[in-house]
C-alpha cells in the first residue's frame, strides 16, 4: 500500500537522520482524515547525492534483503569449501565423462553443465545441475532466508543473490576441474530429437571446462579464430553435435506450437565507479540457444517423470491468453494488417513470422508477449502455454531459484527411496508454500529488475540530451506513444498522437447488407469517428440531448441521440461505438459482437460556431483535434452531426444568448496539440487543452 503523506517521525526516534537521506521507515500509526501517519525510522539508506543509494532505494522499496542474517552465515561457515569423501557415497561417478559449462563471461554462480555422446544416431545427452539441495538443508536458517528470498536479484554489474556468495560462487557452482555434487537428468534421444528414455540420478561431476557463450558462438559460427580453435580442439567436435542437435530439439518444439519469441534484451555496462557507460542490446546466439534448449529439455523430463508417479512437485505453469487480452491484441495488430484467427499458438507464430525480418517485427513480438498470461509456480500440472508444453517444472537453477531446489528436495527423497507416507506429505506441503512465495518475490524481483533498469538508462541517457537517435513505435496508450531505440531504451512521448496513421475503417464489406444504422456514444466532446471512405464520421457532444437522423450516403443512418454526461447512447441497428468496454446486451439485451478494440479516432474536417450561429470550417492538419466542447453550468447542450462525409461538427464553451434562452457554442473549429492555440475562431470562442490528445472507442455489432 502506497502512502502519499508526510509520515511524522517522533524526537529519538530519527537514528540521526537529516535532510536529504533517504531512510527505511516501521510504521507505528496510520493516521487518519486529521493526523498525519506516525513511524520510526529504522534504517538510513544513505544521502540522495552518494553513489548507490537510490538503487538501494530500489532494492529496499521491494523487500529485498541485501544482507544476511549472523545466524545464516554462522551455518554458512561450517559447510566446507570442497567435496567429502563421505559426500560420494551413494552417487553416480561421471567425472571421466567430458562435461563442459557455458554461461555469460561475467557469470560466477554456474549451476548447470552438459555432456553429449552419439552412437548409431541415437543422443545420450546429460544435464548436469548442482545439488544445492544436499547443502540447505530444510528448516534450517539458511533454507528460511532462502525461502523468503525466493530467488535471486540481477541488475547491470550487480546480484542480490538468493544464496550466500560462498555457497553460490563457491562449493554449489560448477567451477572448472574441482569435484562437485550434481542431479543428472541423462536422456536418450533418437537421431530427430525424440526423447527415447531418462534417468534421473545423484551424481559427481568434474568439468572439463568453463566456456562463455561469446567463444562458442565463434566456435559455432562461421567466423575463424585459431587460438580459440586450437585452445578448445578436444571440445570442439562435441559442440558442433550439441549445436545440431538443439537444432533439433527447437524444430520439434515449434512443430507443436511453442512460440519463438524474440529474445534480445538490453544490457548495461558500467565503469569501475558504477555509472553506465553503454547499454548494449544482445541477441541469441547459437550457444545460447543451444544451452536453453537443453535446459527445457531436462526440465519438461523431470516434470513428467514425477507427474507420471504422482509425486508432489512444483511446477512452472503458463495457461491460455484471456479473451480479453485476445481480443485486445486482435484490435492492436489489425491497423498493421495482421489478422489473429485463433489465440492459439499456432496462429500467434504465424503473426510473429508474418513479420520477421521487418521493422515492426520487435514492436509485434513486444505486443504479443504483452498479451500472453504471466507465468507462476503451482503444484498442478496446468502445462505451458509459450512453450506447447504438456509438463514443465524449474529444475536447472536451485542457485538462484527456490523452486528449483525445492524440486531437487523431492527428487532426492524419490531416489533415496523416502518419498513415502509422512516424509511425502511434508514435501506436498512445502510444495504448496513454496508455488505461492516463489510467484510473489518473482514479480517484486522482476519490478526491482526494471526500475533499476530504467534508473541505469535515464542516467545514461542523460549524457546524450541533444542528440538524435533511430526509433520505433513500441506502444499506444491513452498517455502517449512509447517510443524504443535500438539499444532497447524505452521512452513515452506524453500527449502524442498519431492521427493520420489510426483510423476505424468499417466499410460495406465489413458489415454486409443493405443499410446500415451506426450508434456513437462517446462521453467526450465534439468526438469525431472517422469511417472508410465514403463512409459517415458521427461527432456527438457531451450534452447532447436532441435527436437527430441525418442520411448522409444511402447505405448509411446516422442516429445520435442522448442527454448527460456519461449516460450512454441507446443503439439503433447494428452498430454501437463506446468509450466504455461494456457488453451493450447488458444494457439493452440482444447479443452483440465486439469486432473493433480501442481505435484512435480523429476526422478530416472541424466546424466551429461562433456566437451568431456562424461556422469557421477547418481542414484538420496532423496535430489538431476538434475542439473541446464543456458546459459545467447546466445540462442543456448542443448536438452535432455531419453535414457530409469526413467532416465532423467541433463544439466548445456554450452559453446562453441575452434573452432568446437558447445556447448557443463560443467555439474555435480546431485546437492545435503542438502550439497550444486554437484555429478558425468564431465569436471569441475559448478553446481547452485537458482533451486527451485521442479517443478510442470500442465497436460492438449486433448478431441477434
Amino acid at each position: 500500500q502506497k502512502i502519499n503523506a508526510d509520515v511524522f517521525i517522533p524526537q529519538g526516534k530519527d537514528m540521526g537522520a537529516v535532510t536529504g537521506h533517504k531512510v527505511v521507515v516501521h510504521l507505528t500509526d496510520f493516521g487518519g482524515e486529521r493526523k498525519k501517519p506516525e513511524g520510526i525510522i529504522t534504517e538510513i539508506i544513505g544521502h540522495v547525492n552518494d553513489p548507490g543509494t537510490d538503487i538501494l532505494s530500489i532494492v529496499k522499496a521491494y523487500g529485498i534483503p541485501d544482507e544476511y542474517p549472523p545466524e545464516v552465515m554462522k551455518q554458512v561457515s561450517r559447510i566446507p569449501d570442497e567435496v567429502a569423501k563421505e559426500d560420494l557415497a551413494g552417487r553416480k561417478d561421471i567425472r571421466d565423462w567430458q562435461t563442459v559449462t557455458i554461461d555469460g563471461e561475467d557469470a560466477k554462480d554456474l549451476d548447470d553443465a552438459v555432456t553429449l555422446t552419439k552412437k548409431n544416431g541415437i543422443y545420450h545427452l546429460g544435464v548436469h545441475i548442482a545439488d544445492v539441495s544436499h547443502y540447505v538443508a530444510p528448516g534450517t536458517p539458511l533454507d528460511l532466508e532462502a525461502f523468503e528470498r525466493g530467488t535471486s536479484v540481477y541488475f547491470a554489474d550487480q546480484v542480490v543473490p538468493m544464496l550466500p556468495v560462498s555457497l553460490s560462487n563457491g562449493i554449489c557452482s560448477l567451477n572448472p576441474q574441482v569435484d562437485r555434487l550434481t542431479l543428472s537428468c541423462i536422456m536418450v534421444l533418437a537421431a530427430d530429437g525424440a526423447v527415447l528414455d531418462h534417468r534421473i540420478e545423484k551424481s559427481v561431476i568434474r568439468t572439463a571446462e568453463r566456456m562463455t557463450y561469446e567463444d562458442c558462438n565463434i566456435l559455432l559460427g562461421e567466423t575463424q579464430d585459431d587460438i580459440l580453435e586450437e585452445r578448445y580442439a578436444h571440445v570442439t567436435p562435441m559442440l558442433r553435435e550439441m549445436a545440431a542437435l538443439a537444432g533439433k530439439l527447437a524444430k520439434r518444439r515449434r512443430l507443436r506450437g511453442s512460440l519463438d519469441l524474440e529474445a534480445g534484451e538490453s544490457s548495461i555496462v558500467c565503469d569501475e565507479n558504477g555509472a553506465p557507460v553503454e547499454i548494449v542490446r544482445r541477441e541469441q546466439g547459437i550457444s545460447e540457444a543451444l544451452i536453453e534448449s537443453f535446459m527445457l529439455a531436462a526440465n519438461e523430463c523431470v516434470a513428467e517423470h514425477l507427474f507420471q508417479l504422482h509425486k508432489p512437485a512444483v511446477y512452472r505453469v503458463h495457461e491460455k491468453p484471456s479473451a480479453d487480452k485476445t481480443e485486445s491484441l486482435r484490435a492492436m495488430l489489425a491497423p498493421l494488417g495482421l489478422d489473429l484467427k485463433e489465440a492459439d499458438s499456432f496462429h500467434l507464430q504465424q503473426v510473429l513470422d508474418a513479420v520477421k525480418g521487418k521493422p515492426e517485427a520487435a514492436m509485434v513480438s513486444s505486443m504479443v508477449l504483452r498479451s500472453l498470461m504471466k507465468a507462476r509456480y503451482d503444484v498442478e500440472n496446468l502445462g505451458h502455454f509459450g512453450l506447447a508444453a504438456k509438463f514443465y517444472c524449474h529444475f536447472t537453477s536451485p542457485i538462484r531459484r527456490y523452486p528449483d531446489l525445492m524440486v531437487h528436495r523431492i527428487l532426492t527423497a524419490l531416489l533415496e527411496g523416502k518419498l513415502e507416507g509422512a516424509k511425502e506429505k511434508k514435501l506436498a506441503a512445502a510444495a504448496r508454500r513454496t508455488a505461492v512465495q516463489a510467484s510473489e518475490r518473482e514479480i517484486a524481483a522482476q519490478n526491482a529488475e526494471r526500475e533499476i533498469e530504467k534508473l541505469y538508462m535515464a542516467e545514461y541517457m542523460a549524457g546524450h540530451i541533444g542528440e538524435t537517435f533511430p526509433a520505433a513505435v513500441s506502444g499506444v496508450t491513452k498517455y502517449g506513444l512509447f517510443v524504443a531505440l535500438e539499444s532497447g531504451v524505452e521512452k513515452v512521448l506524453p500527449g502524442f498522437s498519431p492521427l493520420l496513421s489510426y483510423e476505424l475503417e468499417l466499410s460495406a464489406e465489413d458489415l454486409p447488407g443493405s443499410r446500415r444504422t451506426v450508434v456513437c456514444a462517446i462521453p467526450t466532446a465534439a468526438a469525431a469517428v472517422h469511417l472508410a471512405s465514403g463512409g459517415t464520421a458521427v461527432g456527438v457532444g457531451k450534452y447532447a440531448e436532441h435527436d437527430r437522423a441525418v442520411e448522409v450516403n444511402p447505405e448509411w443512418e446516422v442516429y445520435v441521440k442522448g442527454k448527460a454526461l456519461w449516460e450512454l447512447i441507446y443503439p439503433v441497428g447494428s452498430l454501437y461505438l463506446s468509450a466504455a468496454d461494456t457488453d451493450p446486451g447488458v444494457l439493452f439485451g440482444g447479443t452483440w459482437e465486439r469486432i473493433r478494440d480501442r481505435f484512435l479516432l480523429a476526422a478530416g474536417t472541424a466546424y466551429g460556431a461562433g456566437t451568431t450561429g456562424g461556422e469557421a470550417v477547418h481542414t484538420l492538419t496532423e496535430n489538431e483535434l476538434p475542439a473541446h466542447a464543456h458546459n459545467p453550468a447546466n445540462e442543456a447542450g448542443y448536438y452535432g452531426f455531419i453535414t457530409n462525409s469526413q467532416k465532423a461538427f467541433a463544439v466548445g464553451d456554450m452559453g446562453v444568448q441575452s434573452g432568446s434562452g437558447r445556447y448557443y457554442p463560443y467555439a474555435p473549429a480546431a485546437f492545435d496539440i503542438s502550439r497550444n492555440t486554437k484555429t478558425g475562431s468564431v465569436g471569441g470562442g475559448k478553446a481547452h487543452n485537458n482533451m486527451p490528445p485521442y479517443l478510442a472507442v470500442y465497436v460492438w455489432q449486433r448478431t441477434a
